[in-house]
């Protein structure tokens, strides 16, 4: 579920992301790339971060 919290004032939307899990949230956000500033939890944070990671090591 996710709910829109409001517009930065450089366009992007803040929406706030609510899942059965950390790990269903870091799945659905992993697609969307450098489109998704997470700021929360650090956790959600953490792993998107070793995904990409991850990929950029096996795609380099």
């Amino acid at each position: 579920h996710a709910e829109r919290q409001g517009t930065h004032t450089d366009g992007r939307s803040r929406v706030r992301h609510a899942a059965p899990s950390a790990r269903t949230i870091e799945e659905q956000l992993a697609g969307l790339g450098a489109a998704v500033e997470v700021e929360e939890p650090a956790e959600v944070r953490t792993e998107l971060a070793r995904i990409g990671a991850e990929l950029v090591a096996a795609n380099s």
